[in-house]
């Protein structure tokens, strides 16, 4: 069963499939997959930068990428290797937080893998790392989700609100809706298109312009 290295109850925090059917759990003490009924655990003392996981995504080549507490690796099915992130800042309005916390990694539909981190937002392709919120101009270094919509533009949710890319346009959406700065949270894009996220302890729903 998935539990941590002491034998214990973990808390899982994300869930990512890879290319075989594999499922991947990130939680508080490590990784786990489970194949079939096989289940495997996989903690710091395998070569995990961090036990302490927050997000986890595979890409088409079969990398689990995994972010932590403490930075970025790479599991390619023998072992682990560390990707280096530039270090960010602490964000002191949550109960936990790092310089090198990872809240998210998305691999978009184009083999671009993007990371969502206490430094801001960064797109990795071709052994390029580039700082997407330094190149678009977001005004926070705290960024929860990315997610890629069927026109191939990103839904980013940071600390001061929800915005849009496409290319190299951003667009402050949360500021066509409201009136102050309000850091969201989960995002997803359904099969309608329709964007929904939450946002200070409400659920809302994006149809075109209408919220």
């Amino acid at each position: 069963s998935i539990r941590s290295e002491s034998d214990g109850r973990v808390t899982i925090k994300d869930i990512a499939e890879d290319k075989d059917g594999i499922i991947w759990f990130g939680h508080t003490d490590g990784i786990s997959s489970i194949d079939g009924t096989l289940v495997t655990n996989y903690y710091k003392s395998d070569g995990l930068i961090s036990n302490d996981v927050w997000c986890t995504e595979t890409d088409v080549n079969g990398n689990v990428w995994i972010g932590t507490i403490e930075g970025t690796c790479i599991f390619d099915g023998h072992g682990f290797t560390n990707f280096d992130l530039p270090e960010g800042k602490i964000d002191t309005t949550v109960g936990v937080s790092s310089t090198k916390m990872i809240h998210s990694i998305l691999e978009d539909s184009k083999g671009t893998i993007w990371f969502c981190t206490n430094a801001g937002i960064f797109s990795y392709t071709n052994k390029y790392l580039k700082n997407i919120s330094e190149e678009v101009g977001i005004q926070t270094k705290f960024a929860s989700k990315i997610v890629e919509d069927k026109k191939g533009g990103f839904w980013v949710s940071t600390s001061i609100g929800l915005f849009y890319l496409k290319g190299n346009t951003l667009t402050n959406i949360s500021a066509m809706h409201f009136e102050e700065s309000k850091g969201i949270g989960s995002i997803i894009v359904d099969s309608k298109e329709d964007i929904w996220f939450n946002c200070s302890r409400s659920i809302y729903r994006l149809n075109g312009e209408k919220l």
